[in-house]
């Protein structure tokens, strides 16, 4: 059986509170030694840690679950993650959760679930944290940016991080085409094309994911604030634009 490992500052993640690692010996989870090269799952919200596991133990792999802290109780409904060898970390405890990947032969990793970025007045990382977070703090409002330097970061460990696109069922991502709906008149689907355009355009920028366009004209390009006010914004806005669809591009 895994056994806790000293001195790791972590949650309990059947409670999301606690002193202790939660792994194979103390979730009540029969050990996967029969399966192959494990694989690092680095848990955020959301159902996509559970899709990543399932897809990743079909394909022979043995899935090794570090949960952020803050994500462990959206995944308390079902409890999947027991079947796996688990922990919970708090965001920034980079010297547990590399000591529990090394504990158990991680070299791969992949990413996957929603993350919350940390209250940077309240945030209390370790010593190994703080360092990685002065070299992540010039990249703060830049989600490309921030995630291409985490990766690095990771790297530099010994780790390869790989796409969670590997893991995932064709089905789970979506095929270019109208999904719901009628179809797209013209202007419409002008309107696609000029902001597909202007998202390309900026890209090398880093600025935003998604940009509002309605009839040729730009009403919104989303900064700093992310999508959802982007688009708190621009529904303000639509009382004063001509009718018709605001297409969103992300």
């Amino acid at each position: 059986m895994d056994k806790p490992l000293q001195g790791m500052t972590s949650v309990n993640c059947d409670r999301a509170s606690g002193d202790s690692a939660n792994t194979d010996s103390d979730s009540g989870a029969t050990p996967q030694t029969s399966l192959g090269k494990p694989l690092g799952i680095i848990a955020g919200e959301g159902k996509l840690p559970q899709e990543i596991c399932e897809k990743a133990q079909k394909m022979g792999r043995r899935p090794i679950v570090l949960f952020l802290s803050d994500a462990v109780a959206s995944q308390n409904d079902t409890g999947w993650y027991k079947q796996y060898t688990h922990t919970c970390v708090p965001l920034g405890a980079l010297e547990p959760a590399l000591a529990f990947l090394a504990a158990h032969n991680v070299t791969e990793i992949v990413f996957g679930g929603r993350v919350t970025r940390p209250n940077l007045l309240t945030f209390r990382p370790d010593k190994l944290g703080a360092q990685w977070l002065l070299r992540l703090l010039p990249k703060f409002g830049r989600d490309d940016a921030l995630l291409r330097q985490t990766i690095a970061l990771f790297e530099e460990k010994g780790l390869t991080v790989i796409s969670p696109k590997l893991f995932l069922e064709k089905d789970v991502m979506a095929a270019p085409k109208v999904h719901w709906g009628r179809e797209m008149t013209a202007q419409e689907t002008q309107d696609m094309r000029q902001g597909t355009a202007l998202l390309n355009a900026l890209a090398a920028h880093d600025v935003g994911q998604a940009a509002v366009v309605v009839a040729g004209r730009v009403y919104g390009i989303e900064a700093m604030e992310g999508t959802n006010k982007l688009l708190q914004r621009e529904k303000k806005a639509a009382r004063h634009s001509p009718k018709g669809p605001i297409v969103i591009f992300s």
